[in-house]
């Protein structure tokens, strides 16, 4: 495995790496700890890291949309 991106974008530690055989992806840290490790593959690593971010700023608006969070 080849490690590509380890940053924290809007509070999450998110990683992106290339999978010997198979191709980019990416995992996210929860804030409650739990991971998130869909298996989609990606041609490059900047696709998977765009991707990733992505699903970071639909993570913040659903909380911010949350009653929880009022």
């Amino acid at each position: 495995m080849k490690l590509e991106h380890l940053n924290i974008v809007n509070g999450y530690l998110t990683a992106v790496y290339l999978t010997p055989g198979s191709g980019w992806q990416y995992t996210i840290v929860l804030q409650d700890g739990n991971l998130f490790q869909p298996t989609d593959i990606y041609k490059t690593s900047s696709e998977a890291y765009q991707i990733a971010k992505s699903i970071i700023e639909l993570v913040v608006a659903c909380d911010r949309e949350s009653p929880a969070s009022r």
